[in-house]
């Protein structure tokens, strides 16, 4: 299944290159987002960018969010990184404990993370960075009950 959707992603931007010409830019992409159970004592997840495009990319800023029902009136679980750049081909990976002590992502007004039912990953979420396919920049993995 990962291989298939692997393959899908490489396809669309293989048809979007031709289709535009465009082969000097970078295209990022979320490779993968595993998560470990949400039930025991440790909520993990980990998450792989890639850039699959031909050229650079730089500064990258990635939002990885914890989507919730309901939505937490303040402290939204959220974790932010930014990528010093990406080079062709190159894979970069992160592992988020989002129920650490210091990571300060659990709090009264998120169930202390209760509420959490999916991880959201965004790269580039301002879209300033110009690539090559602007689509598939996002990611969602729903959480197990």
């Amino acid at each position: 299944m990962k291989s298939r959707l692997r393959n899908t992603i490489a396809l669309a931007a293989l048809t979007t290159l031709l289709a535009t010409g465009c082969t000097e830019k970078p295209d990022l992409i979320v490779d993968h987002i595993v998560t470990q159970s949400w039930t025991n004592d440790q909520k993990m997840t980990n998450v792989a960018l890639k850039n699959i495009g031909a050229a650079r990319a730089n500064d990258i800023r990635v939002y990885i969010n914890l989507e919730e029902d309901p939505v937490s009136p303040n402290h939204r679980p959220q974790f932010v990184r930014v990528i010093e750049f990406l080079e062709p081909g190159q894979q970069v990976s992160y592992s988020v404990f989002w129920n650490h002590p210091d990571s300060g992502l659990q709090h009264e007004d998120n169930s202390f993370l209760g509420n959490a039912t999916a991880v959201l990953v965004e790269i580039d979420p301002k879209d300033e960075i110009d690539e090559i396919n602007e689509l598939n920049n996002r990611s969602i993995h729903h959480l197990e009950p």
